[in-house]
């Protein structure tokens, strides 16, 4: 049955120019970039309400030995997580561009002329 025989057409992915990729991987890059800013700025504001929190308590030695237990736990959280978007962006810019084959004509052979190339008979 002819019907069977046929196949659906493949799709080819999409083909993507150097300039293309190298734009893309700035792109990744920088958002990269801006979620380790954004993590800073609120791992800066978490020490604040911690040290905040902590004055109260300054005295009491369970209290204390808590929230130092906590706090150490949530540095150890941004750390991984800053860890984690350096790795990407590492990753993300030691990738090199795919260079795509383009298609260029064979080099057109020089025609030698008639004798050319031969040694003079004796």
């Amino acid at each position: 049955m002819a019907w069977q025989q046929q196949r659906p057409p493949t799709s080819q992915p999409p083909t993507m120019s150097a300039s293309a990729i190298q734009a893309q991987q700035a792109n990744q890059q920088a958002l990269l970039m801006d979620q380790v800013q954004k993590n800073r700025v609120q791992e800066e504001q978490r020490q604040r309400n911690a040290a905040a929190i902590r004055r109260p308590f300054a005295n009491d030695r369970a209290a204390t030995g808590a929230l130092d237990s906590s706090d150490q736990a949530q540095r150890d959280q941004y750390n991984a997580r800053q860890q984690d978007l350096l790795n990407r962006y590492r990753a993300a810019s030691s990738v090199n561009p795919v260079v795509l084959p383009q298609q260029v004509p064979p080099p057109k052979q020089k025609v030698q002329p008639q004798g050319a190339g031969q040694q003079p008979a004796r």
